[in-house]
């Protein structure tokens, strides 16, 4: 995941591992009684310390620490002070980070599947508060990541980035005497930014450089409309922080 998103982590990670369920319960904030019972926590990710607890039994160690440090990776792209990012797409990428869905977030999701009641993207804004549909939650986060990383990933985002570059360069070909030259430079530089992220696995910058590139061509659209009548761009337009942890794993308990 650091890799497609062309970022590592700044500073080296604790990782503690525990023996037993009751001292891993010991470590973690307080969760009612119904949900210690019927979950069990397999790890939680700090980004203010730079840690990462995890319960130290069972086969599923390393896909627990490839979800926690996914977790410190997406709270580094995203951390700002104005919203955190959808539970879906937090616990999503974390998922998609262990490899293929297993188990009960497996076995949850088909069961919803067939039964007609999965979620709708907006009910996964924020974690649900029923043990069974937390379970739900992660297996059909993991479902959506996956479907918009093969859908709009890496491959995709390169071809999307070329035709935009092909947009741009025949709209400031064609309409390029009418363009202000501060325009002008401006879609230039930023047709040479995609340009060379379209040669490296920098996925997130690419996203964002082509999304930039956007903007600016819309303004070239918006010049010529006011000044023609025509776009000439042959397209158009295209809470708070909070201390603690950033999202941790459950699994159902046994």
């Amino acid at each position: 995941m650091g890799r497609e998103a062309g970022i590592s982590l700044e500073r080296p990670v604790k990782v503690i591992l525990y023996n037993t369920k009751p001292d891993m319960d010991g470590a973690i904030p307080f969760t009612s009684a119904t949900s210690r019972r019927e979950l069990i926590t397999a790890g939680q990710a700090y980004s203010e310390h730079d840690l990462v607890l995890v319960l130290g039994v069972g086969r599923d160690i390393i896909r627990t620490v490839a979800h926690e440090l996914t977790h410190l990776i997406t709270h580094q792209l995203a951390d700002n002070p104005y919203r955190q990012i959808p539970a879906w797409l937090n616990e999503g990428l974390s998922m998609y980070a262990e490899g293929d869905l297993y188990g009960e977030y497996k076995r949850a999701l088909e069961n919803a599947i067939r039964q007609d009641r999965l979620f709708s993207v907006k009910q996964m804004t924020t974690m649900p508060g029923r043990p069974e549909d937390v379970i739900l939650l992660y297996g059909q986060s993991h479902s959506l990541v996956k479907f918009l990383i093969e859908r709009y990933g890496p491959d995709k985002m390169r071809n999307r980035a070329d035709s935009l570059i092909y947009t741009a360069e025949r709209t400031l070909r064609e309409h390029g005497d009418r363009v202000p030259a501060s325009l002008r430079s401006d879609v230039e530089s930023k047709i040479q930014r995609v340009r060379s992220l379209m040669e490296t696995e920098q996925f997130w910058d690419l996203q964002r450089a082509v999304e930039e590139l956007e903007h600016a061509l819309s303004q070239v659209g918006v010049h010529l409309y006011q000044a023609t009548g025509t776009t000439g761009t042959g397209g158009s337009d295209s809470g708070g922080r909070e201390e603690g942890p950033i999202e941790g794993e459950f699994r159902p308990g046994d």
